[in-house]
Parts: C-alpha cells; structure tokens; sequence
C-alpha cells in the first residue's frame, strides 16, 4: 500500500472514532441537560445549573461539527490517494448570461 493512501486511510479512521468519541459526548450532555431542565422546573435546581448545562450542550455541538467537518475532509484525503478525487479547483457554479 503507498504510504499516503495508508496515511489518508489511517487518518480517516481517527477521524471516524473522534466523531463517534465527540457523538457519544454531545448525547451525553443533552442528556444531563434534559435532567437538570426536569429539576428546575420541579423547583430543584437553579437557573444557573441550567445555563451551565446548556452551555455544555453548545460546547458539544461545537465540537462535534469540528468532527464531522474534520471527517468529511479525512473522507476526501483519502479520495485524493485513491486517486477518486482530482485536484483541479471546483468549477464555476454561477450560470452563464
């Protein structure tokens, strides 16, 4: 195997576990979200509880577009070494008068 298709592949198999590692966070944090939403609309937590947890959420759908973003450009590398993908720069999309 060339040793840039086997970086391209490796590369895009890191990039896969940070998104489902990232995925798996982001639920995880909705999760509390939604727990502490129920305890302060029972009166048990506070509204800064709150703001914090949603904060988190925010953080995680951050990260986890970083993730899928940082994936869909490891996807395409390994286009690039498979040779599936040229370089030549996208063509103009705008139509012609």
């Amino acid at each position: 195997m060339r040793l840039d298709l086997q970086q391209a592949f490796l590369g895009s198999q890191e990039a896969w576990e940070r998104l489902e590692v990232t995925r798996k966070s982001l639920e995880t944090a909705e999760e509390a979200r939604r727990i502490v939403q129920e305890q302060y609309q029972q009166g048990a937590a506070d509204i800064a509880i709150l703001l914090q947890t949603q904060v988190g959420v925010t953080a995680m759908q951050t990260r986890y577009a970083a993730a899928q973003y940082d994936y869909l450009t490891a996807l395409s590398n390994l286009k690039r070494a498979k040779g599936l993908l040229g370089n030549e720069p996208a063509a103009a999309t705008t139509p012609n008068p």
